[in-house]
C-alpha cells in the first residue's frame, strides 16, 4: 500500500540527534544543518520510506528505511511532509511547483507488476 508518493519533491534528512523535532524541519528554504536534495520522488508505503533522484542510468534510490507508520504526517505544496524512520531519522519533504518535466523519475513506477491468472510455466 503506497501512503504518500511526492514527485518532484524538495527534501532535507537529519540524522537521530538533531535538536530539531521532525515537525519543525523545513525542505524550503531547506532547515540549516540538515542535508537537502533539490529534486526527489518520496514514497512512503506502509513500511518504509523510499527516496530517488535521476542519475544519468536512471532513477536510484539513495535512501530507504523502515518506519513506524504513526510518524507520518501527509503536507501540501504549502506544509511538508514528514517521517522519522525506525533508526530515528528525520525526513521532510514538500512537493515543488516545478513540473519535473524531463526527469524519468516522473514516469517510473517501482510497484507496477503484471499479473496472470494461469501460471506461465504450464
Amino acid at each position: 500500500m503506497i501512503r504518500e508518493d511526492t514527485f518532484p519533491a524538495t527534501l532535507v534528512v537529519t540524522a537521530p540527534d538533531f535538536e530539531t523535532p521532525v515537525e519543525e524541519l523545513k525542505s524550503r528554504p531547506p532547515t540549516a544543518g540538515a542535508a537537502y536534495l533539490a529534486i526527489t520522488r518520496v514514497i512512503v508505503t506502509h513500511d518504509v520510506v523510499i527516496v530517488l533522484v535521476d542519475d544519468v542510468a536512471g532513477p536510484k534510490i539513495v535512501f530507504q528505511e523502515r518506519i513506524d507508520p504513526s510518524t507520518h504526517y501527509k503536507g501540501s505544496i504549502y506544509i511538508d511532509s514528514y517521517i522519522t524512520t525506525i533508526t530515528g531519522k528525520k525526513l521532510a519533504w514538500r512537493k515543488d511547483t516545478a513540473c519535473g518535466c524531463g526527469s524519468r523519475l516522473r514516469s517510473y513506477r517501482p510497484f507496477n507488476s503484471m499479473s496472470s491468472s494461469k501460471d506461465p510455466t504450464e
